[in-house]
């Protein structure tokens, strides 16, 4: 069955933080055919700063209210990299144990409701590191931690059996990319950067397949 209503999950790089659009990858996606010709619905569910702490106390009540359950709905997350963010010099927002055990358990049962698929996070720009709060806290990212993430999460994907989109290796050495991530603050890039991000699961055989 094609999908017609899909849900995107996530935080800030999802809600589209630093697009001069505000369309986020998520928005200019689905606008590229296939999509743009088979959804009736989409949903941007991304939260600024969540941890999956935070997104796995929301996903489901927020999904269930908007997907159907008749093949028809589809989930696709984007997240985790709040989780990983040093605050302030210290320690780490969570362990990284916890935010694993976690967010198998988010895939695993979004994946019994609806067709779901993962897309794994990209690298930051270092040398804009860290990041700078409103209200003045500093979250430091490192591409380093970011490669274990994305390890463990292709890990748990292939477990799981659900598609998982790879995105570090690529975006790591692309100058756009890193151009995209300088204009903005190092985390989020500017409408350049969600686009390539949009065009890459765009040309996701998995995603077209979903239409």
């Amino acid at each position: 069955m094609t999908v017609t209503h899909i849900c995107f999950v996530g935080a800030s790089t999802t809600e589209g933080v630093g697009d001069e659009c505000h369309l986020g990858w998520p928005g200019r996606l689905v606008g590229i055919p296939p999509a743009a010709n088979a959804l009736k619905s989409v949903y941007n569910l991304g939260v600024h700063g969540q941890t999956t702490a935070e997104i796995g106390a929301r996903w489901r009540s927020e999904c269930v209210a908007r997907l159907p359950v008749n093949g028809a709905g589809a989930v696709v997350f984007f997240f985790g990299l709040n989780d990983i963010a040093q605050v302030n010099g210290g320690p780490l927002r969570r362990p990284l144990h916890r935010t694993l055990a976690q967010v198998e358990e988010i895939v695993g049962e979004a994946k019994s409701l609806w067709t779901t698929l993962w897309v794994g996070p990209p690298p930051v720009a270092e040398d804009r590191m860290p990041v700078r709060s409103e209200n003045g806290h500093a979250f430091g990212f490192t591409n380093e931690r970011i490669e274990s993430l994305n390890k463990a999460y292709g890990e748990i994907a292939s477990r799981l059996q659900v598609p998982y989109l790879d995105l570090l290796g690529d975006f790591a050495g692309r100058a756009e990319w890193l151009a995209s991530l300088r204009a903005n603050d190092g985390l989020h890039p500017a409408g350049t950067g969600y686009q390539m991000l949009a065009e890459k699961v765009a040309d996701w055989k998995v995603w077209q397949d979903l239409f």
